[in-house]
């Protein structure tokens, strides 16, 4: 249950104490001008609290608020069309963003691919270079015993790259209708190469934060120097506390010690890690006639929002590394994490989404892929080709799947065995997907667990990790279908929703 006093908090202190002013606004003609009206472009329903907190934020200021008219499919031209000052986006939709240049590179000339490489990586050094001159001021705090002081971020002014690079990116900024500074991503997890890749095409500042429904889209958010991609974060005002709580089950404890890499200085301190616990004016009052579930929720007046967080000393910043509630025990004894297993999956040029299936009667895991068909097209497949039933692409795809996990220092019995190929995109219209583009973990487990647990009752009885086999018995569960109503259902264990 939120109130008109939790929103109303959330927007006002948002933009009171972050959204400053840009400094030193031009118009489109390249002239001073004295103010800039903010525009902000929502591919959110009107009910979703982030958008409910995004509208609240733009009234204060005075800003202009637009929508867009169909599906995120048609995003990037309604960008355009409003010409947006500040873009409110999602990691999803980074991700299509470098994927769709990086194919459309990939199919140019070689001299275009080279002219883009020289000059990213000339920009990819200032970038860099940027990074380590502001962590080195973090670590003279640090050594100082001094705290840095909070920094807005929307005044952030962007980088001055070499002329000659704009040769390559001046057309970049315009297919965000050329006048966009600053963008704000939150509800999943950022890489740090989509990170860079976002600031340094577009020049613009790329900033994560943190909110949940519970507490009115309110938490964290990243200062405006910070370029370190995967932290939310500190606390948007000085009402919102933050808390970590031990998860000594999980191995999480706030006496545990990290070496960080602070400017290419190492400094070994104590990083406390656990449960991330929020306090503050936006959270919310409880849950609708669930005495007991509220109850629960709270420890000593702070939210446990479920999410287990690590704490940076030296940049003052919060990191989220794992789920409480999305943990699953396999057969053999190991825990997994749903959530990393499939933010690493996600990392595939294959993978435009991902369902990780597994539960505590079964040793290893499968995955639910819907391909990237742009991708898949342009290594080799065609366009119309129906790649769920090609065991060409399921081993070619969990191939780069297995390759991209173990980059992200995943175990064996992490990785999925095999893939199972969706050619149906999931949508909010189909209900596999939220309005925010998160995956509906129960509408998935209602649609494919059948499937899936036939798949794996064949891969027990098969020796060896051929996954040109494992492919041919995901087609032959498929050709057998007609049987999958007879399988046995069981629960994944898997409680926490993404």
């Amino acid at each position: 249950m939120l109130n008109h006093s939790n929103v109303c908090w959330a927007a006002y202190a948002l933009n009171k104490t972050r959204l400053l002013k840009e400094e030193h606004p031009v118009n489109s003609l390249g002239q001073q001008i004295t103010d800039r009206q903010e525009f902000v472009l929502s591919f959110l329903p009107l009910a979703h609290i982030y958008m409910r907190s995004l509208q609240g934020v733009q009234i204060c200021d005075g800003g202009a608020l637009g929508y867009i008219h169909g599906s995120t499919n048609t995003l990037l031209a309604d960008v355009q069309e409003l010409r947006i000052t500040a873009f409110i986006l999602v990691p999803r939709i980074i991700q299509k963003v470098y994927d769709g240049i990086s194919t459309k590179l990939e199919r140019s000339s070689f001299l275009k691919q080279a002219l883009f490489k020289k000059a990213y990586a000339a920009r990819l050094k200032m970038f860099k270079a940027e990074l380590i001159k502001i962590q080195k001021q973090f670590l003279t705090s640090y050594n100082n015993k001094t705290t840095p002081k909070p920094l807005q971020f929307v005044n952030q002014t962007r980088l001055n790259y070499q002329k000659t690079t704009n040769l390559v990116f001046n057309q970049f900024p315009k297919m965000l209708g050329g006048r966009c500074r600053i963008a704000v991503t939150g509800s999943a997890p950022l890489s740090q190469t989509h990170g860079e890749f976002m600031s340094i095409c577009f020049n613009l500042h790329l900033i994560e934060g943190f909110g949940m429904t519970e507490t009115s889209a309110h938490g964290t958010v990243q200062r405006n120097n910070t370029v370190n991609y995967g932290q939310i974060g500190e606390g948007v005002e000085g009402n919102t506390k933050l808390r970590i709580q031990s998860v000594p089950e999980m191995g999480y404890n706030i006496s545990d010690e990290k070496v960080l890499d602070i400017g290419g200085q190492q400094v070994k301190t104590v990083c406390p890690r656990g449960e991330l616990l929020i306090k503050g004016p936006s959270v919310f009052q409880g849950y609708y006639k669930d005495e007991a579930k509220t109850k629960e929720s709270f420890v000593d007046g702070y939210f446990t929002t479920g999410d287990i967080a690590e704490f940076n000393p030296v940049t003052k910043e919060v990191k989220l590394i794992d789920r409480k509630r999305g943990i699953v025990k396999l057969s053999q004894g190991e825990f997994i994490s749903i959530n990393q297993i499939e933010d690493a999956i996600s990392k595939s040029r294959f993978v435009e989404a991902v369902f990780l299936y597994a539960n505590r009667y079964h040793a290893f895991t499968l995955a639910v892929v819907v391909p990237n068909v742009q991708y898949c097209t342009q290594k080799g497949f065609k366009s119309d080709e129906n790649l769920a039933q090609s065991a060409a692409a399921i081993k070619m795809i969990t191939e780069d799947i297995k390759k991209t996990c173990k980059q992200y220092q995943l175990k064996s019995f992490e990785i999925p065995k095999v893939i199972l190929i969706e050619n149906e995109p999931w949508t909010p219209e189909n209900g596999l997907l939220t309005p925010a583009l998160k995956i509906k973990r129960p509408a998935c487990k209602d649609k494919y667990e059948q499937i899936l647990i036939s798949i794996i009752k064949k891969l027990e009885k098969i020796e060896g990790n051929d996954v040109g086999v494992f492919a041919e018995q995901v087609i032959k569960t498929l050709e057998e279908g007609s049987n999958l109503s007879e399988v046995e259902s069981v629960t994944s264990g898997q409680s926490g929703l993404r």
